[in-house]
């Protein structure tokens, strides 16, 4: 299966997730030393569904004012991405790398790089948790 390229130097391997508003993927970087790095991207797209965008145009808006109009919302996720920002490093969260913003014909995509991990059910499928390790990990959470 092919997948779109979004970065420069990443390749797109797989999708991981999807929500209602944003695709996961899990990326590839092969650094100066010939080794493999991964991480996860999160590809929202604003607006969700193109036909928003159409509506706009049919109403008579021009792209300018159509992009105005989602703009808000876009820098909402930017902003709530620098807060995460400032988490990189705790325990339990989600280590965010990095984020782009890209404007496109029909509004924006947000494009945020973060830390890729295992699913708990695939890590337990993997390495089959027992009571006492379930237990920590519900405290340590």
């Amino acid at each position: 299966m092919s997948y779109p390229k979004f970065l420069p130097g990443w390749e797109t391997v797989d999708q991981i997730g999807k929500g209602g508003f944003s695709i996961v993927y899990k990326i590839k970087q092969t650094d100066k030393s010939g080794r493999d790095v991964y991480s996860a991207l999160k590809v929202i797209e604003i607006p969700p569904d193109k036909t928003l965008y159409k509506r706009f145009e049919i109403k008579g808006y021009d792209d300018a004012t159509i992009k105005r109009t989602f703009k808000p919302e876009v820098n909402n996720i930017v902003a709530k991405s620098e807060i995460m920002f400032k988490f990189k490093g705790a325990p339990n969260i989600v280590n965010f790398e990095s984020h782009k913003v890209v404007e496109t014909e029909t509004g924006f995509m947000v494009l945020i790089k973060m830390e890729l991990l295992e699913p708990l059910l695939m890590y337990n499928k993997r390495q089959p948790l027992d009571e006492g390790s379930i237990v920590q990990l519900g405290m340590s959470i």
